[in-house]
């Protein structure tokens, strides 16, 4: 799962670097901005950089989709003051639970990260689903992480690891002699491409377990054969044909072998007997036919009776109470 999710998105990395890089410095540009400018007071500061990291949270969404995403989408958050109200509660709340979780004494920090990985998804949630109060989307967050927290953890773990293993072994084959300064310029090279691209990747890796997990909370599954999501009840995948839940491969009829003997024509048949057989369907038919002639005859004299039963019946009313004049 983790190292399908990693596929995926540095697949989205290879075709859109310059663009999510571009986006993403502009981004720690107008950050790094209202920090320097609004510093003497730091709530206008930290509002703005929830914004703005709301808003690169949706454009790393939308890449993973294979959206065309550009520049003005880092200004999403800042549409309309509805949508700036629903980002600043939703976000001020979330944090404001971490922050109480990480007072507890000692082991605090530890709370306080199982907080962070619980509303992972309060971001998303505050964007893609404006059905969800604000302060209710840390509620729905924690449903929807339940089981999926250490995946989580562990694919943040693992992409540090990789990076500190590779700088740790080009570290070392920089100090051999002679061959030490063409290991210096990779580790050099990896160490630019790291700060560049690495938080790309990891908002792109992000965005795909909101994906997986808001697949799993809609009944949806996914096919062993080819990866597609299919919904929980159904019995084959549509895009491979594949059988799911246990369902039975459909088999294909065998076809018959080369030397299998062929068909004989049918006996003949006696000619009085074919004679009769024939007869027989005609026979039943003018019956039936008979039998509802019949039937109609019988009904339309019902009809008629009925007919001259309330003609008289309406005679003797007449009879017994005349009209005036």
């Amino acid at each position: 799962m983790i190292f399908e999710i990693y596929g995926k998105a540095m697949a989205v990395l290879v075709r859109k670097p310059f663009v999510l890089w571009g986006i993403s410095l502009l981004q720690l540009f107008l950050s790094g901005v209202a920090w320097s400018l609004f510093g003497i007071i730091p709530g206008v500061a930290l509002c703005l950089g929830w914004l703005l990291s709301t808003s690169m949270t949706l454009i790393f969404l939308h890449g993973y989709r294979g959206n065309r995403v550009n520049v003005l989408m880092l200004f999403d958050c800042f549409r309309d003051w509805t949508t700036i109200k629903r980002v600043l509660c939703g976000m001020g709340w979330m944090n404001l639970w971490i922050f109480l979780w990480a007072l507890i004494p000692v082991v605090g920090w530890i709370f306080a990260l199982i907080r962070v990985y619980r509303y992972r998804l309060t971001p998303y949630i505050l964007m893609q689903e404006p059905d969800v109060a604000p302060t209710d989307a840390i509620k729905l967050s924690r449903q929807r992480t339940e089981g999926w927290k250490g995946r989580m953890f562990g694919a943040d773990v693992l992409i540090f690891v990789a990076v500190y293993v590779v700088i740790l072994i080009l570290g070392l084959l920089a100090r051999i002699r002679y061959v030490g300064a063409l290991f210096a310029i990779i580790l050099f090279l990896f160490a630019v491409a790291c700060v560049a691209f690495l938080p790309l990747f990891i908002g792109l890796v992000r965005a795909a377990f909101y994906e997986e997990i808001k697949a799993e909370a809609n009944g949806s599954s996914r096919c062993p054969a080819c990866g597609t999501y299919v919904h929980a009840r159904s019995a084959f995948c549509q895009n491979c044909g594949a059988p799911l839940n246990g369902a039975p491969r459909a088999e294909t009829p065998a076809a018959p072998a080369p030397d299998a003997a062929l068909p004989t024509a049918p006996e003949a048949v006696d000619d009085e007997a074919a004679g009769t057989a024939d007869c027989a369907p005609e026979e039943s038919v003018s019956t039936f036919t008979e039998e509802a002639e019949t039937a109609v005859e019988e009904a339309s004299s019902d009809a008629e009776q009925i007919l001259q039963d309330a003609e008289s019946a309406a005679s003797d009313m007449l009879d017994e109470f005349p009209p005036e004049g």
